[in-house]
């Protein structure tokens, strides 16, 4: 969810009374805060990417997918079918992804603590 949906959310439910002064300039500064966010869907990400591993598989002789994602098994078995290695690298690994690519290099969850959230 978008940080700014998340607070607004949260300030107009903590708000007992009618918009007031407070509420409205409360309102702009988060605003004002989070009016440069740009919030990608998780898929949109993956299919950029996807496009990329394939659109550029000639200008590389090998790529490193930073992913455990078995949805991008289709692209990377394209790529290693033209020649290229695809190294997967993440804390875990889809078992169809595994198939598909050069090496599996395992990386420890601990390392991206802050870059997970529990929703």
């Amino acid at each position: 969810m978008n940080p700014l949906a998340r607070e607004l959310r949260e300030l107009i439910t903590a708000e007992t009374e009618g918009p007031g002064e407070h509420l409205i300039a409360e309102v702009n500064r988060l605003v004002t805060k989070h009016e440069k966010v740009v919030v990608l869907r998780e898929k949109a990400v993956d299919i950029m990417l996807a496009v990329d591993l394939i659109r550029l598989r000639n200008s590389y002789d090998a790529a490193y997918l930073l992913s455990a994602d078995g949805d991008f098994t289709p692209a990377v078995q394209a790529v290693a079918d033209d020649g290229a290695d695809v190294y997967a690298a993440s804390p875990d690994l889809s078992y169809s992804l595994q198939q598909v690519v050069r090496t599996y290099i395992h990386l420890k969850k601990s390392w991206f603590s802050d870059c997970y959230s529990e929703r």
